[in-house]
């Protein structure tokens, strides 16, 4: 498969900045619609995007998707976030958290998958997150909640349980990682509360073999829930912009996905050839790429 090559290319790739290694004529056909069709080829998509993102060898830490007690036991490596970095995420952050978004409402997902896109979303955090970029991260957790929610997208119990699993492990690390101690107190609340009341939205529980699912999750008290309201007044007495925290999040929507989501096993293979053929540049690896004969 060529997304394997292309996973295979960008191993041990480092760029100083991100637009270097995400180059809008790499991005745009690895992120396409076309390539969400099947849970693996997601996977792939997400793998080689930690390729490229994980510049200070921090992935193997995060390996996996749980509540960590203590971050700071990981040793994150990472710097202040460069003004390169800065600008690619004005550009293409709305981009990646539209990926994201939809890849956790995916009705074929496993649990690979929710570990990559919790693997996703902390690789961000660390490499390209901002004050602005904390914000939007939040917001987009806050939106997956609300949909494993309301679920208007009609997913199973297993995959509802499993975004709500995703977002608390994911706060649970932005909250630690910016280290405010109020947002830090409410998410350890609310994971106390489920340890006790429901286990299921958490990830070492729901991704066990045989575990509990409720029937419903409407009628849950909302002390089991991240709530905007708290988040909000524990940033921003600690300094945040928070006004754009009670705008909720909602992805943008593509020509693309005007036209179809849907292609063919041909336009799937012509875009995997595209993203090959223009991905890292040959001056930057030890030896040249040429992309895989069909």
């Amino acid at each position: 498969m060529l997304l394997r090559s292309l996973l295979m290319v960008t191993s041990g790739y480092k760029a100083k900045t991100i637009v270097t290694a995400l180059p809008g004529s790499f991005l745009d056909p690895l992120l396409s619609p076309s390539l969400m069709e099947d849970y693996e080829l997601r996977q792939l998509v997400l793998e080689v995007m930690h390729n490229l993102m994980d510049r200070h060898d921090n992935r193997a830490k995060l390996r996996g998707i749980r509540i960590i007690p203590d971050v700071a036991d990981l040793k994150i490596k990472r710097e202040k976030i460069c003004r390169q970095d800065a600008s690619f995420m004005k550009k293409n952050g709305q981009q990646l958290y539209r990926h994201i978004y939809l890849g956790c409402k995916e009705e074929d997902n496993v649990q690979k998958n929710y570990e990559l896109l919790y693997t996703s979303l902390a690789l961000m955090t660390i490499e390209l997150a901002n004050e602005e970029v904390v914000i939007d991260l939040i917001r987009l957790a806050i939106a997956l909640q609300d949909s494993a929610i309301i679920n208007e997208d009609s997913l199973p119990m297993f995959h509802r349980c499993g975004i709500m699993a995703l977002v608390a492990a994911y706060l649970n690390f932005v909250s630690q990682m910016i280290a405010v101690p109020a947002f830090c107190q409410h998410v350890t609340k609310v994971i106390e509360i489920r340890t006790m009341e429901a286990p299921y939205f958490l990830p070492e529980h729901i991704f066990r073999d045989k575990c509990m699912l409720p029937k419903s999750l409407e009628k849950h008290d909302k002390n089991l829930y991240f709530l905007t309201n708290k988040i909000a007044e524990s940033l921003g007495g600690s300094g945040y912009s928070v006004e754009r925290l009670s705008a909720p999040y909602v992805p943008q929507v593509t020509d693309e996905d005007r036209l179809s989501r849907r292609k063919s096993i041909v336009d799937t293979v012509s875009i995997q050839v595209d993203i090959l053929s223009n991905s890292i540049p040959s001056d930057d690896m030890s030896t040249r790429v040429y992309p895989p004969e069909l």
